[in-house]
């Protein structure tokens, strides 16, 4: 029941906070995997051998139509895992605009348990390595309205942090400001 960090190079030492957090959190080992390619990421992804994995954090630039290291394609041919926690921390990644369609929900399909995305472009407050008091907020900042507009829509609130608990249902929990920790206890 280890956990994992997929991150890039820019977030490497954010990232190694994270993996961090999660040993301590789930009291078991915690990998951390730099991402440099829509086929690495394949690879690391299919790669994990375990039988069940506590959380997978994905800390890397997203959209709502992919992360910086997997497409919509990629999404769609990784094998499923037994997955208890995926947290994706790119901005935009679970935009409810586009809340059937985005990249969160592809993972989603892929996994055995929910999903935490957020609607809005996420903004992380701490030290350079993330630790426990660690904020990642998210935000409806012109970047979101982007996205918003391109689906025709006027909503001028942002939901903030999204658990996709299933292929069609979503719990809001419209706190914008969260640690690693509260997206673990969701």
């Amino acid at each position: 029941h280890d956990s994992y960090v997929f991150t890039n190079n820019q977030f490497k030492e954010e990232s190694k906070g994270i993996k961090k957090l999660l040993k301590g959190y789930y009291n078991k080992q915690a990998h951390l995997k730099v991402i440099s390619s829509n086929n690495n990421f394949k690879t690391q992804w299919n790669g994990i051998k375990d039988k069940k994995i506590e959380c997978l954090v994905i800390n890397s630039h997203a959209n709502p139509n992919e992360l910086e290291f997997a497409t919509k394609a990629t999404a769609r041919t990784i094998t499923k895992k037994n997955i208890k926690r995926l947290i994706i921390l790119g901005c935009n990644a679970g935009h409810e605009d586009y809340c059937f369609t985005n990249i969160s929900y592809l993972f989603r399909r892929k996994t055995k348990g929910p999903v935490v995305a957020s609607d809005g472009t996420v903004y992380s407050y701490g030290s350079v390595q993330a630790t426990e008091s660690s904020t990642f907020t998210s935000k409806a900042d012109d970047t979101w309205k982007y996205w918003r507009n391109l689906q025709n829509c006027r909503r001028k609130k942002n939901e903030g942090w999204i658990q996709y608990d299933s292929c069609s249902v979503m719990t809001y929990f419209e706190k914008k400001k969260m640690t690693i920790k509260d997206m673990c206890e969701l």
